[in-house]
């Protein structure tokens, strides 16, 4: 709703897909907002503000976080609305295959955090666990806002949602946590990555190459899919999320309509693998000499020569954390070690949970 070029919370929220939340948090902590206040305590936000923080969701996107956003200052955000756009990372149409290597594509090791951030994400890591563990949604949420009010959506994947994903698998595994409250953390997870998703995919166009993201027939856990997705929306290209359970004659079909520049599938049990290798080596036969298939999950091993020999990329991150016994930023994490992305073993926290109620963005 709008009113002489002021919007209220709710109105800028949807246009800008930040939380109320979280432009609270970035008003009192930052100043990026100067919202004025109607004398019943609600807040207006001006056009500047509107430009503002399109500005930060721009920069956001690109893996800045929001303190370094924050100490660019009001007024250069406003005044070099150039910044963003610049910086944000664009995909040729004639890429390289090489390049859509999971690889050169996702971020790789742990990354250095002053320690009252450290500490913050940490302390959000506990929330949401004890939170799953309560089945006690309004705390998860309120958890998940305050790490995405702090640092950059990348970060809060890697230092946030996956490791507590596989704190909650392992709580469930110890009985210290109900398949609703993993179900429920899940829904959480799931709807936040998707509207980040949202906010980042490529509109499909002639001159940025489209990619297809797709769990295995019979595979339901889409957590490590979605992830992929964000980043590869985040390096520019548009991507086309086929969701979990896909049969193969599907996506041959979507190969053959889409013409994609690489599919990128998602197995996280080695049983459904063996199950459906048949079909995904028919599936290469007619595919792989054009399109690169990139296969990762639990369910892979990268000495599965059969299907590499059909022209599938069989990939396993080594994250540091499985070297040095320890999950970056994660106390006592070395009996947790996660690997959620594409490529790499997604935790075994259930997808079928809805999206949440109350909607929050990212």
């Amino acid at each position: 709703m709008r009113s002489r070029g002021l919007y209220k919370m709710r109105t800028i929220s949807g246009l800008t897909g930040f939380s109320p939340t979280r432009l609270r948090v970035w008003e009192q902590r930052y100043k990026i907002l100067t919202p004025t206040r109607l004398s019943g305590g609600h807040r207006l936000y001006t056009e500047e503000d509107l430009q503002a923080l399109r500005m930060v969701h721009a920069l956001l996107q690109n893996g800045r976080s929001i303190g370094e956003i924050a100490r660019l200052g009001r007024k250069a955000l406003l005044r070099q609305p150039a910044i963003a756009e610049s910086e944000v990372p664009t995909a040729s149409p004639s890429i390289d295959p090489s390049a859509l290597h999971p690889c050169a594509l996702f971020p790789n090791g742990p990354q250095s955090l002053a320690s009252p951030l450290h500490r913050e994400l940490a302390r959000c890591r506990t929330i949401i666990v004890e939170a799953a563990g309560q089945i006690d949604g309004a705390t998860l949420d309120r958890a998940l806002d305050c790490a995405f009010a702090i640092v950059s959506p990348d970060l809060v994947i890697t230092q946030v949602i996956e490791p507590a994903a596989c704190l909650i698998g392992e709580q469930w595994k110890a009985h210290h946590c109900s398949i609703g409250g993993e179900h429920l953390a899940s829904s959480f997870f799931l709807y936040r990555l998707r509207k980040l998703i949202e906010m980042t995919n490529t509109t499909a166009r002639a001159d940025v190459p489209l990619v297809v993201c797709a769990c295995f027939p019979g595979e339901q856990h889409e957590l490590g899919l979605l992830v992929c997705t964000y980043h590869l929306a985040r390096r520019g290209l548009c991507v086309a999320y086929l969701g979990p359970s896909l049969p193969f004659a599907d996506l041959g079909h979507a190969c053959t309509a889409l013409g994609p520049a690489a599919v990128y599938l998602s197995v996280t049990q080695a049983s459904v693998l063996r199950t459906q290798k048949a079909g995904l080596r028919s599936l290469l036969k007619r595919h792989g000499a054009r399109i690169p298939f990139f296969i990762g999950g639990q369910g892979v091993t990268t000495e599965d020569g059969d299907l590499k020999k059909g022209g599938a990329v069989l990939w396993r991150q080594t994250l540091p954390s499985e070297k040095t016994g320890t999950t970056s930023g994660s106390p006592g994490a070395g009996r947790h070690t996660f690997r959620s992305r594409i490529g790499s073993p997604a935790p075994k926290v259930s997808a079928r949970g809805t999206a949440p109620a109350r909607g929050r963005s990212g």
